[in-house]
């Protein structure tokens, strides 16, 4: 069976500086804003300008600080996170 994501997974993308780029409203992976790939997740957060270098500096695995919210998550919301960080998985940041 063909990967059908094996180019997006072994391509490099250049997006400009991480400390500009908004994690969830800017189109930096992909080509569409998380806001909208993730909406049911996106909903959860407070800070909804956080940028991508600050996201990536509070943890962005399944167990990082980024992930926290106030209350517990639901199952649904378990899986989403899973699904978000996969699609982050591949991504590197460089100065």
């Amino acid at each position: 069976m063909l990967d059908d994501r094996w180019l997006l997974n072994n391509i490099t993308r250049e997006v400009g500086d991480e400390r500009s780029n908004l994690f969830w409203k800017d189109s930096w992976l992909d080509g569409s804003s998380l806001n909208i790939s993730f909406k049911g997740l996106f909903e959860l957060f407070d800070d909804k300008l956080i940028t991508v270098a600050d996201m990536h500096a509070l943890g962005r695995d399944v167990n990082g600080e980024a992930w926290k919210r106030r209350r517990r998550q639901f199952a649904r919301e378990e899986e989403l996170v899973r699904e978000c960080v996969d699609r982050l998985s591949n991504v590197v940041l460089q100065v």
